[in-house]
Order: structure tokens, then C-alpha cells, then sequence
């Protein structure tokens, strides 16, 4: 039973969130909490300002980046149906696979986890912090500008 048993650090994460949740904070305190919090129009908001900068600082970048409606994907055992409105920021190339863009965003430094749908890379706003965003940004802009010449 041993490996069963609850170790320290578990229970003061549980103790830190039970506290949160009674003094009324959970969706403030608890971050995957305030992410599935977020609504449709505050992702919306971020994607289109990361998407401006993003499209000012490549104009001419291969990179073709674009917003799509789409739902989040919450999964795991605890919300496997629910599946949250959002707006996706929606990358594709004219000579770069969606498969090799995903592979150079996971091989950036911090690497970005993105899905494919429709031969489209989709990155949702809803799992990126918001202190986080400049990193996604910086990442996508090496990106943009390694397409100019395909190479990884």
C-alpha cells in the first residue's frame, strides 16, 4: 500500500487548493481553473493581438496565419465532453507539412504543443498564460522566418 499512500507535496497542493476554493479564489488562485474560465471573446482578443504582431513583424513570411472558431480540447478523466468555444490560431504553409511545422513549434525552446486538423496547426490561447505569450510569440516569429528559407 505503500506506493498507494499520498505523499507531502500532494497534500499540500490539495490543502492549497481547498483553501483557495474557500476563501472563494479557485478561479483566480488555480490555474487550469481560470483557464477553463476564460470565455470565447477574451481568447479571441489575445489571438488577435499575438496574430497582429506576429503577421507586422514577418510580413513576408510563407506562414500563413489565421483565426478560426474551434473548441478546446479539455480531455483526461475528468472532462472528457467538454469541450469549450474558442478561437484557435490556425497555422498552415504553402511548402512546409503541418507535421513539420508541429515538429520545428515542439523543437523550439520552450517548445510549443500544438494539435493538426485539416493540414492546419492549431495553437489554443486557452492553455498559454498569459505571461507565457511572449515566449509563443518569439517562437512563432522564428518560425515565420525560417520558412522564408525552409530550413529547420
Amino acid at each position: 500500500y505503500r506506493a498507494l499512500r499520498v505523499d507531502k507535496l500532494t497534500l499540500a497542493a490539495l490543502e492549497a487548493t481547498l483553501e483557495s476554493h474557500r476563501r472563494g479564489t479557485p478561479f483566480h488562485d488555480v490555474p487550469a481553473l481560470h483557464m477553463l474560465a476564460l470565455s470565447k471573446e477574451e481568447i479571441e482578443a489575445r489571438a488577435k493581438s499575438l496574430t497582429e504582431i506576429l503577421c507586422q513583424r514577418s510580413p513576408d513570411s510563407e506562414l500563413i496565419v489565421e483565426l478560426e472558431g474551434g473548441k478546446s480540447a479539455v480531455g483526461a478523466g475528468s472532462g472528457p465532453a467538454t469541450h469549450p468555444a474558442t478561437v484557435l490560431i490556425s497555422l498552415a504553409h504553402s511548402s512546409l507539412s503541418a507535421d513539420e511545422i508541429q515538429r520545428r513549434l515542439r523543437l523550439s525552446s520552450p517548445p510549443i504543443v500544438a494539435r493538426i486538423s485539416d493540414q492546419k496547426v492549431l495553437i489554443d490561447l486557452r492553455t498559454v498564460a498569459p505571461e507565457e505569450q511572449a515566449e509563443l510569440l518569439e517562437a512563432l516569429s522564428h518560425l515565420a522566418s525560417q520558412s522564408l528559407n525552409s530550413t529547420p
